[in-house]
């Protein structure tokens, strides 16, 4: 007789399909939602600008990118059953693979318009260490 107490082991196909999802989401938060949130309370504030962005604004913008990473992170650590390093640092790694590639490689981050700070925050990388704390630290007795 089987025993009903033992779980299947990780599926890998879930933990996959998690990846694929929540960097679509957190690619999605970062990049659609975030700058909108971010324009509109230095609106708000009165931060007009023309030419440069404000350094403030770009700070904003990469906190709430940062949170909408650590969401993603998290939420795909918390839901593949067992592969939550993975699944962390697999939406962390697609959301910075792809906002390297958008930058245009380490060439286009020096040249870019933006300050060196915002381009080389290692913002993916601290998403991915905080959510598998997070998912460490729930799992704890």
């Amino acid at each position: 007789m089987q025993d009903l107490a033992v779980e299947k082991p990780p599926s890998w196909y879930r933990t996959v399909f998690l990846v694929a999802i929540f960097s679509a989401m957190s690619l999605a938060l970062s990049w659609l939602i975030a700058p909108f949130i971010a324009s509109t309370v230095a609106l708000l504030l009165g931060m007009g600008w023309s030419g440069e962005t404000p350094p403030a604004l770009l700070a904003l913008d990469m906190a709430l990118s940062l949170l909408a990473f650590i969401l993603g992170c998290y939420g795909a650590a918390r839901l593949s059953r067992g592969h939550f390093l993975f699944a962390a640092a697999g939406v962390a790694l697609v959301g910075w693979v792809v906002y390297f590639a958008e930058a245009g490689g380490v060439q286009g981050m020096l040249k870019s318009q933006y300050p060196i700070w915002y381009e080389f925050f290692p913002s993916h990388f601290s998403a991915a260490l905080l959510a598998i704390y997070l998912v460490r630290r729930r799992k704890a007795p």
